[in-house]
């Protein structure tokens, strides 16, 4: 039996190699090859990455689907074009598809799909032998109306509106795009209207405005124009200064209503950023991962699409943006399945909770995420360290007042939040001289929000709070001797203060128990993170290293430090139980201390025992390293997050399967829940707080 297991998780290894190489066929192997009375919640995890998609939708045998556009008239369907020429309806609830009518030409392939934002006429774009052909349809009767031929040019993409078909691409007998144009065709008589290759440089990208009276037209030089699309008459210049690459048509995207435009480079170089400009001005530019960009989509309600595939095809990545500051809000990863870019139309976006990537397949996202309550301002303009506890919840910010000069003051204030109203108000602070460092402190809080103690550099500073304000109780200069700045932690109920080296009585500040540290060659320093947490009235458990270094006598010249879990006795001061800990991230107890949740940096968390701290169960919970743990106060609940694709997931302890999402935060700071189950709460600069559905169980 133990052999069988060591050969599960052997495959568990093998599937995550797949998974980081994008290979989904090494992936679904050592995924298969696992017995399943074996197959465990990460077992579970990662056969649901191969396809995280709530529904896919397939073309007919031996076809794929080509394009992919909007019906606005039907809030659940949309267009779809396969390789047949056969334009579908294709239900995004259900999954159904309904063939519509079939247009085909001898000796030409279908290749481009468009339709016009009201929704009453499709174009098809058909490749010939350096001839481009394109069919137009009135969509409620399906009706051909137009057929004409755009001669001696590689169409990439084609716009209409009803009345004009417009169509970009560059000129054949030249290298690609070396000498892209946009040329307009009229609907009723099939004729060239006008034509731009002009000195602003190569034609990149064309839209027409929401009403479709105008159309706007990005060159290569970066000038963005508004032209009469029916004269290619300029009637104004958007903007001038929007340079974009010459060698992606395809990684450009204007906002719904045209307000806005988008852009990145192509290829498989790295920090490649997104741009984006409103009305012509440049708002941001964001890296992108490393991985080829291959297009950009632009969804309502202020959503930027970013699509990647890495060279091979086997797999990508959506990534879901702000538009207005480039900032990640969510990400879908994509193991199985080539992204198709043919029709340049591989991602639309249906309602506020769809999106839709072409593929072999039309994969279907649901994007019905948590949603945040508020975003709180911290009280304290400029504050570095802030905390958030109790139910209201309640704010506590350090900062320094007078940074730079030899009047330098230490700053705390506390202020009620109302998430109802979005808004924070200043109960109380305190400012008080500090030991000379310009540096704003860190800060621990008990249960009650009535203790608190501020310390920066081995010195630190206890406060007491009530009706009427904040009252200094001491000051101790150097409570930390040897390894300086390590995290205090305050005991949640107990007047008790954990140094690192020390446990003070936090009435008087005194030493009440000196730590026995031999062996101990570093521990943890990091603020932002619960890596440090009281088990009950008598033990610390701490993130440590152990090991000797290069001064201890029988050292090498490369001494190992072992990063392990540290269990202490603060009654004696003794390490009363280590044990290694290598991807350790944070830590957090459960409300009775019998289990310890710990978030690893291999994107899993692990439930110990808060005695033995033995492993007890061990789980898959986010796609990157897991920042941060939260364990609910009165029902089986852990919260995780992860920095790194900036989300929060609440997961049911009994059967470890997600309950529910937030996604969109940039915020790297620490977690908690409120003591009344009801609202968790992600504190950087700033405090966002959520309700989460989940949490109604109780």
């Amino acid at each position: 039996e133990v052999s069988r297991r060591e050969a599960a998780r052997a495959q568990l290894a093998l599937a995550e190699a797949g998974e980081n190489e994008a290979d989904a066929i090494q992936m679904r192997s050592a995924l298969d090859a696992v017995p399943e009375d074996l197959r465990d919640p990460t077992w579970r995890y990662m056969s649901e990455r191969l396809n995280k998609s709530d529904l896919d939708i397939f073309p007919a045998k031996g076809r794929i689907w080509l394009g992919l556009e909007n019906m606005p008239e039907d809030s659940d369907s949309m267009l779809a074009l396969d390789s047949a020429g056969e334009v579908s309806s294709v239900n995004l609830t259900t999954g159904e598809v309904n063939a519509l009518w079939t247009s085909s030409i001898p000796k030409f392939k279908a290749s481009r799909f468009c339709v016009s934002k009201d929704g009453k006429t499709a174009a098809i774009g058909f490749q010939g032998a350096n001839v481009f052909r394109v069919q137009v349809y009135q969509i409620s009767d399906r009706a051909m109306v137009r057929d004409f031929e755009v001669k001696g040019v590689g169409v990439q993409r084609i716009w209409t509106s009803g009345e004009i078909v417009i169509c970009c691409g560059s000129v054949s007998d030249g290298p690609p795009l070396a000498a892209a144009f946009a040329a307009a065709f009229d609907v009723a008589t099939g004729e060239r209207l006008w034509d731009r290759t002009g000195p602003n440089g190569s034609t990149m990208s064309v839209e027409f405005s929401p009403d479709q009276k105008t159309v706007y037209l990005l060159h290569t030089k970066g000038q963005l124009e508004q032209l009469d699309p029916r004269t290619g008459n300029v009637l104004s210049v958007v903007g001038t200064e929007m340079r974009v690459d010459p060698n992606a048509p395809e990684n450009v995207a204007f906002s719904p209503d045209c307000s806005r435009v988008f852009a990145t480079r192509a290829g498989n170089d790295f920090n490649r950023p997104l741009r984006g400009w409103a009305k012509g001005v440049f708002q941001f530019a964001s890296p992108t991962s490393g991985q080829g960009a291959v297009f950009l989509s632009a969804m309502p309600k202020q959503s930027l699409v970013v699509g990647f595939c890495p060279g091979r095809g086997r797999s990508g990545v959506l990534e879901f943006r702000d538009w207005n500051t480039g900032y990640i809000t969510k990400k879908i990863p994509i193991i199985y399945g080539r992204i198709l870019t043919s029709s340049g139309s591989a991602v639309r976006s249906k309602g506020d909770s769809m999106a839709l990537m072409l593929s072999e397949n039309i994969r279907v996202w649901r994007l019905e995420a948590g949603i945040r309550k508020a975003t709180l301002d911290t009280p304290l303009s400029g504050a570095y360290q802030v905390r958030s506890f109790g139910d209201a919840p309640r704010i506590l910010a350090g900062h320094v007042l007078g940074l730079g000069s030899l009047a330098a003051k230490s700053c705390v204030v506390l202020a009620e939040a109302d998430p109802n109203e979005k808004r924070t108000r200043e109960v109380c602070r305190a400012e008080y001289q500090g030991f000379g460092l310009a540096r704003s402190p860190m800060l621990s809080v008990n249960a009650y929000g009535d203790r608190f103690v501020a310390w920066i550099d081995g010195s630190a500073t206890a406060f007491r709070v009530d009706g009427s304000g904040m009252h200094q109780l001491w000051k101790v200069q150097r409570i930390q001797k040897k390894m300086v700045d390590l995290p205090c932690l305050l005991h949640p109920t107990l007047d008790l203060i954990w140094t690192g080296e020390s446990v003070l009585d936090f009435s008087t500040g005194r030493e009440k128990v000196i730590l026995n540290l031999n062996g101990f060659k570093g521990i943890s320093t990091s603020s932002g993170k619960n890596d440090v947490i009281w088990v009950g009235a008598d033990r610390v458990l701490q993130v440590g290293y152990l090991g000797k270094s290069e001064k201890d006598e029988g050292a090498t010249s490369s001494p190992a430090l072992e990063k392990s879990l540290v269990l202490w006795d603060v009654n004696s001061g003794d390490a009363c139980l280590t044990v290694p800990a290598p991807r350790i991230a944070a830590l957090c107890v459960s409300p009775d201390g019998t289990l310890i949740a710990e978030a690893g940096e291999d994107k899993r968390v692990r439930i110990r025992d808060a005695k033995t701290l033995s492993v007890l169960q061990e789980f898959r919970v986010h796609d990157n390293a897991v920042s941060d743990v939260a364990w609910h106060p009165t029902l089986p609940m852990l919260a995780t997050q992860s920095w790194e694709d900036h989300s929060v997931r609440v997961w049911n302890l009994k059967d470890y399967r997600m309950l529910e999402e937030f996604t969109g935060l940039q915020a790297q700071g620490r977690m908690t829940i409120s003591p009344n189950g009801q609202r968790l709460l992600v504190t950087d600069r700033k405090t966002v707080v959520f309700e989460p559905k989940s949490f109604d169980a109780q």
